[in-house]
């Protein structure tokens, strides 16, 4: 497991799944991932249950906020102060996103999109940034076409990336950062 520090309140856990054990279901091998982070941060079992919206949340540290997301290969988990509103999306790179781009994507976004240093890097980012910001709002629609991809930068010297995503005319910005397996997003939204 990785920890980062990705800010003085955000931290970022990360890791890689571990195979499946026999008849082991996918979303177990998931939460085992998750539990396993967990205890090692908080240094006990914690219990993840869910509000009825289907968010997440700790039941024995509900000072905390917590967004989850798994891939294929990786589980990570993002944690802040309770006053935060957080997202997190991890994605692996694969070929799959380009088959659903019409799915997520109008045709302002397609030139953000096509403008970037590397396509297909920037279309699994802004999949992954309309993800973290439906975790993050968990908002009554139903489908990314609500959130606009309105600019996207990357840094290819530190693999670090900066979004703005505009939702119900509010623009948000997102952070990131990919390596040549995942990219992954979040946001991180303090409440007063």
């Amino acid at each position: 497991m990785q920890a980062l520090k990705l800010s003085a309140d955000l931290k970022l856990l990360i890791t890689e799944l571990a195979e499946a054990q026999k008849g082991e279901k996918r979303s177990e091998r998931e939460r085992r991932a998750v539990g396993q982070m967990l205890r090692q941060y908080f240094g006990e079992n914690v219990e993840v249950a869910h509000h009825a919206s289907g968010k997440p949340y700790l039941k024995a540290h509900q000072e905390y906020s917590i967004s989850i997301s798994h891939s294929d290969y990786y589980a990570g988990v993002l944690l802040a102060p309770a006053p935060y509103i957080i997202g997190l999306d991890i994605e692996d790179m694969a070929q799959q996103v380009e088959r659903v781009r019409r799915k997520f994507l109008d045709e302002c976004e397609e030139q953000v999109i096509k403008g970037s240093i590397d396509e297909m890097l920037a279309l699994h980012l802004a999949w992954s940034a309309k993800e973290s910001l439906y975790k993050a709002l968990n908002p009554s629609e139903p489908y990314l076409q609500a959130f606009s991809l309105k600019s996207l930068d990357i840094d290819r010297a530190e693999q670090k990336v900066a979004l703005t995503i505009t939702y119900q005319q509010e623009d948000y910005e997102l952070k990131g950062f990919y390596t040549d397996d995942y990219v992954l997003t979040f946001i991180a939204l303090k409440q007063s």
